[in-house]
């Protein structure tokens, strides 16, 4: 290796480095902008906001951001590969998810205090299929890394294309019946965006089909 591809891996590493610990601090950001601000998305003063209050916005908060980092590790490669740009985001989707991960397992925290201070009987079905989409999860990240992919081989993208595609279509659920339920039109962009990802994805599968065909 000579001295021009050393320089050049560095800078790689150092990109990846600087991408990865900057998603990781905004995502931070996000969350605690959530919570300092949460008195004036509930349109109540800071004193009056109550336990409910605040588990049922850090409920909608945390989906809402964990969506939008699942959205984006989805795109990250049908989009590079339908436009041939998008690289850095590309390179960092391993981080995104794991980032993802991370305010998922919060979201998780907040639905055990909203079932410890609800007296809402949890439905069987939302245990196992909800429950399913937390799993899957933190299995997407646990095998998040080099050793992990090459242990499982082929069934390493098998368990995380399901896992992404299953977590989708939980939010995708949530966010649909949220919609119904509110008219809020957030919920609509929200929605659409999921559409967009997955459409993306079925645009790169079905382009690549046709061309073996071809």
């Amino acid at each position: 290796m000579n001295l021009e591809q050393r320089e050049d891996n560095h800078l790689s590493g150092w990109s990846t480095a600087f991408g990865r610990n900057s998603i990781y601090a905004l995502t931070l950001f996000a969350l605690g902008a959530s919570l300092y601000f949460q008195y004036r998305a509930l349109g109540i003063a800071f004193a009056d906001v109550s336990t409910a209050d605040h588990i049922g916005y850090m409920l909608r908060v945390t989906a809402r951001i964990a969506f939008f980092l699942l959205v984006l590790a989805m795109i990250a490669r049908p989009f590079r590969q339908l436009t041939g740009t998008g690289l850095q985001l590309l390179r960092h989707r391993r981080y995104l998810g794991l980032a993802m991960a991370f305010v998922h397992t919060v979201h998780f925290g907040y639905v055990l205090a909203f079932l410890k201070n609800s007296d809402e009987p949890l439905a069987m079905v939302t245990l196992i299929f909800g429950g399913l989409a937390f799993l899957l999860t933190w299995i997407m990240a646990a095998t998040s890394n080099n050793t992990s992919q090459r242990a499982l081989g082929v069934w390493w993208r098998r368990i995380h294309t399901l896992g992404i595609y299953y977590v989708w279509l939980i939010f995708m659920n949530t966010f649909i019946g949220a919609l119904s339920a509110s008219s809020d039109p957030l919920y609509v962009g929200i929605i659409a965006a999921g559409l967009v990802a997955v459409s993306l994805r079925i645009a790169v599968f079905l382009r690549q089909r046709f061309s073996r065909t071809a």
